[in-house]
């Protein structure tokens, strides 16, 4: 299964994704995929695993927008789907959305 579909289900079971980013092993939960510029991009709420900045205690501020084929090693959980109050479509991470949290 692609990236793509992987986390486009992971969207609509409001799961996890686990993958590596920029050598990161990340534990992420979707909450939108689409498009920016013609590249196919993530908005994840990151809760656990390795980042470049360190994430904070409750998470609310670890939103990632991620291009989908940069990740890899990419897994499905049915874990716990995190999420944060101050949610919202992020409008630099993507110009057109393919599917989001509900």
């Amino acid at each position: 299964m692609s990236n793509t579909s992987l986390i486009k289900r992971a969207i609509k079971d409001k799961a996890q994704i686990h993958a590596k980013y920029k050598g990161h092993h990340r534990l992420m939960c979707p909450h939108a995929i689409g498009t920016r510029n013609g590249v196919k991009q993530a908005l994840f709420l990151q809760f656990g695993g390795g980042s470049e900045t360190r994430l904070t205690p409750n998470h609310a501020e670890d939103w990632r927008c991620l291009p989908v084929d940069e990740l890899t090693e990419v897994r499905y959980f049915a874990g716990p789907f995190h999420t944060a109050d101050n949610y919202s479509l992020q409008k630099n991470c993507m110009d057109t959305v393919d599917a989001e949290i509900l």
